[in-house]
């Protein structure tokens, strides 16, 4: 592969603030990744993903901070326009004013938060379907792609896509992470009946509901974009609104996406010369 000929990017989606000095966190990512990610010869986008809601005025001021040219995408508007969408959710504010959805399944409510702003609420739920159903369609006509969210540093200066070039591998993050039961409602169930129903090859089903710590993602989006099955596995996440219903995180279902549809050589959860520092989590990742 000629890697002058393909087009390959790093994203985030990132969240819009009323004022400027929100943006610290991004604005400190965004000079590590100068500093830190070497592109080479690869043509490389810098796109920051949002909800419509980091305004013309902001976006001048997030870009005035930094050599890296971005570009802004409203998910909402631009297609396919589907994410973070409250159709078919059966959404209604509760009465501490979050938004809430009637598709929550009570277990999740229970266990977690009930303010949207966090873990367990429909925003956190939204960015999760994001991140796992509709990436691939917004990244369309790229290469390869790299995660790297607003609150995570880059350490290690080096080409990160030459990870994936030169390994044949389609997915790589810098660590794993098993998510705990209440956050898998019928995961495993969803997984091996899928595998049976496809009749998937290979489809191995891991002890516990594992993956990638998500944060920051090396990804071939070509590949997963052209093979069927995986697409149809997300489909299905989706038509049965999954995520909003027990708040299935990224992180287990692109576990899942390892387990059943790569070979064992073709992914890696714990490369080392993936190094960070993940800021809200106050995570040192292989540094």
């Amino acid at each position: 592969m000629d890697q002058t000929k393909t087009k390959n990017c790093v994203y985030a989606l990132t969240r819009g603030y009323t004022n400027t000095s929100r943006y610290e966190s991004l604005l400190k990512r965004n000079k590590y990744i100068e500093e830190n990610v070497v592109c080479g010869d690869y043509h490389v986008d810098h796109i920051l993903f949002h909800e419509g809601n980091i305004t013309k005025e902001h976006q001048d001021y997030i870009q005035s901070d930094t050599s890296l040219k971005l570009t802004f995408i409203d998910i909402k508007t631009t297609t396919p326009r589907a994410a973070f969408s409250h159709e078919g959710k059966e959404i209604y504010t509760n009465n501490k004013g979050h938004l809430m959805s009637s598709l929550f399944d009570e277990r999740t409510i229970r266990v977690g938060c009930q303010n949207n702003e966090r873990p367990w609420g429909l925003n956190y739920r939204y960015m999760c379907e994001f991140h796992f159903v509709y990436v691939l369609e917004y990244l369309k006509g790229y290469k390869y792609a790299m995660r790297i969210d607003e609150d995570c540093y880059m350490h290690n200066k080096i080409n990160y896509f030459d990870l994936l070039h030169n390994t044949n591998q389609k997915l790589i993050s810098g660590w794993f992470f098993t998510d705990g039961a209440q956050a898998v409602l019928g995961m495993k169930e969803f997984s091996k009946k899928f595998i049976q129903e496809n009749n998937v090859k290979n489809g191995v089903l891991h002890k516990q509901t594992m993956g990638p710590y998500t944060n920051v993602l090396l990804l071939d989006v070509e590949h997963f974009s052209e093979n069927e099955l995986v697409r149809k596995y997300m489909n299905e996440v989706r038509e049965n609104n999954f995520i909003i219903k027990y708040r299935w995180g990224d992180l287990p279902l692109w576990g899942q996406i390892c387990f059943i549809f790569l070979d064992r050589n073709q992914y890696n959860l714990n490369n080392k010369a993936i190094q960070y520092f993940h800021g809200s989590h106050s995570q040192k990742v292989n540094i």
